[in-house]
């Protein structure tokens, strides 16, 4: 977990879900982001072992959708666009 300085954790925690994207300045900012969300949805639902599964298994189903949508098709352009690599 990047530790981001204090300043910025304020100005981040103070604004809403879709313009944090916005504001997130490193990786290591988004990651705060990430991280936050799966505290507060724990926060607010209980801390157990169900709890905890549920937000690692939302981050990874979003890292995976985000490959299918982003990532891939990204991928597949620069592939057209270099020429696949052969092995």
């Amino acid at each position: 977990m990047p530790y981001i300085a204090k300043h910025r954790r304020k100005d981040l925690d103070e604004l809403p879900l879709k313009e944090a994207g916005h504001k997130c300045m490193s990786v290591g900012e988004l990651c705060y982001c990430i991280y936050m969300l799966m505290i507060q949805y724990a926060r607010e639902n209980g801390r157990s072992f169900t709890i905890f599964s549920s937000c690692t298994t939302a981050a990874r189903h979003a890292i995976a959708e985000f490959d299918r949508k982003i990532v891939n098709p990204y991928e597949d352009e620069k592939i057209h666009e270099n020429g696949d690599i052969r092995l």
